[in-house]
């Protein structure tokens, strides 16, 4: 299943104070990477993560999400859901 989790600071973070965090937080993401556990990852126009992930479930996702160090760290939040194919096309076809 494809999980989309997207970023929200909790209050406003000064990330110059942070430093280490964000180091831990790379690796944590590569290795979650490494695993497929997550797909891709992007910076959006906030500069706010987005990750695809593919989990069994929703449930599954929040807990690799919320072993993330920043998150641990109580800097940020993950935005979870799911996405499901899109059924739009059934409406042009007769099946």
């Amino acid at each position: 299943m494809k999980i989309l989790a997207i970023e929200r600071e909790i209050g406003k973070v000064d990330w110059s104070q942070h430093q280490q965090v964000l180091r831990d937080e790379a690796a944590a993401a590569y290795q979650l990477y490494k695993a497929g556990i997550v797909r891709e990852m992007y910076f959006n126009e906030a500069h706010s993560a987005v990750l695809c992930l593919e989990c069994e479930s929703r449930d599954i996702a929040f807990g690799f999400i919320s072993q993330l160090p920043i998150v641990k760290a109580g800097l940020v939040a993950f935005d979870i859901m799911e996405l499901n194919p899109y059924t739009g096309y059934e409406r042009l076809m007769q099946l």
